[in-house]
């Protein structure tokens, strides 16, 4: 029943229905047992990104277009902390010139990655992770770009 990304109308009442029927106790474990699932994505996910960070700049930040160690902080963009280059002015963020750059469901990506890797189909790896296949195709360079890189 829960299997599906979005529940139908029916299965929705059912649950429903199933909820009301719990002690207030059981209402509480299923309450933490559902809000440490969607914290433990969320810390799975930010510890991701800021291990690529810390990989990334740890001999300090530098411009990915110039290589230049001048950089300042220039506002912020998405959440994400922007820089400003003060040899070729151009700017950028943590995630400039990775993978991850424009990738909006950052959550997404690193579990389709993770099923494509395990030898899932472009088809497989878009159903199970709800994207299209052309997303699953561009996705799945990024991330063959990412380990050919490691490589070298």
């Amino acid at each position: 029943m829960l299997e599906s990304k979005s529940m139908g109308k029916d299965a929705k009442k059912k649950l429903y229905q199933l909820l009301l029927n719990l002690s207030e106790e059981e209402k509480d474990e299923i309450i933490a047992l559902l809000s440490g699932m969607k914290m433990q994505g969320e810390n799975n996910l930010c510890d991701r990104i800021s291990e690529i960070r810390a990989r990334r700049f740890k001999g300090g930040y530098f411009c990915p277009h110039c290589a230049s160690s001048m950089v300042v902080r220039f506002g912020t963009y998405r959440q994400s902390q922007r820089y400003r280059c003060k040899r070729c002015r151009k700017t950028f963020t943590d995630l400039t010139s990775t993978a991850l750059n424009f990738i909006h469901d950052k959550g997404k990506f690193f579990a389709s990655a993770e099923i494509m890797l395990s030898g899932a189909t472009l088809e497989e790896t878009a159903k199970a992770v709800n994207i299209s296949i052309p997303t699953a195709f561009s996705w799945r360079h990024k991330v063959l770009d990412m380990v050919k890189n490691t490589e070298d």
